[in-house]
């Protein structure tokens, strides 16, 4: 009985030092895995996280049983996963750089342009033209 006394006075004591952003930074990141979990399972990527997921196991277990050469091995694979997952998932990525672009106006202070969520830029007269890349060419946005 004294060792559940003890186990729910260490709860209280914990809880008492949580603070308002500690509980929005749980619920932010709470939000961030839910809205990854549910992209992920949109996608057809669902077979390649749990993939991920699998070798992220298996990595740690080797971790843990000391298989030195399968650790290592799975360790490299680990870090140029992470850049074949970018080229991977490359238009997927836009797709979701894009979205969260066109929901946030900006301005531009530099040019005295105002980009707008749809990618447009007024220019000094007020009239709307369309973005260019680096090169001035305006088919390829």
């Amino acid at each position: 009985m004294a060792q559940f006394a003890a186990f729910w006075a260490k709860i209280a004591s914990l809880i008492s030092t949580i603070r308002i952003p500690d509980i929005v930074d749980i619920l932010l990141v709470a939000y961030l895995i839910y809205k990854l979990t549910m992209l992920i399972r949109k996608t057809n990527s669902y077979r390649v996280a749990r993939g991920i997921v699998l070798i992220l196991i298996v990595l740690w277990l080797s971790g843990e049983l000391k298989l030195t050469m399968i650790h290592y091995l799975l360790q490299k694979t680990v870090e140029l996963g992470l850049i074949a997952l970018v080229i991977l998932f490359q238009p997927e990525l836009r797709r979701l750089l894009e979205r969260m672009g066109s929901n946030i106006p900006v301005r531009l202070e530099a040019a005295g342009a105002f980009v707008g969520g749809n990618g447009d830029h007024a220019d000094d007269h007020g009239l709307r033209r369309p973005c260019g890349d680096a090169y001035g060419r305006t088919d390829r946005v």
